[in-house]
């Protein structure tokens, strides 16, 4: 079995949140949480002892700067690795590319096999 077991799930969208979520939990992890943004992750991170083992995180072209510097707290100050979402070009993401604790971009619309694929990588 994988040692990642909770995942935490950042995304805006409530349908692709909620579809995510079910997603996440067929494939046999448990859902940490659902934030809608990245600042409201990271202040409930910050009050609890507890961490995920996990994030998937979407990036939307609204405050990429702001999305960048949440990724690499959360990657520096809880050591999880993160899957980024995006409906954006990879250029437009390009900073996101050859890091060891983002293995895995899933571009919009991407499937249910596409998410497994991904989470088994990763874990």
């Amino acid at each position: 079995m994988s040692s990642f077991k909770s995942v935490l799930i950042i995304e805006k969208d409530t349908i692709i949140a909620l579809d995510l979520s079910r997603q996440v939990k067929n494939l046999g992890f448990n859902l940490f949480g659902v934030f809608e943004d990245e600042k409201d992750a990271f202040l409930s991170l910050s009050a609890t002892p507890f961490f995920p083992d996990l994030i998937i995180m979407n990036l939307a072209c609204a405050n990429l700067a702001f999305a960048y510097f949440m990724a690499w707290s959360f990657i520096f100050m809880y050591r999880t690795p993160i899957i980024i979402t995006t409906a954006l070009r990879p250029e437009e993401i390009s900073l996101f590319f050859n890091h060891p604790k983002i293995p895995v971009i899933l571009f919009k619309p991407y499937n249910y096999t596409q998410l497994k694929k991904a989470l088994k990588h990763i874990t």
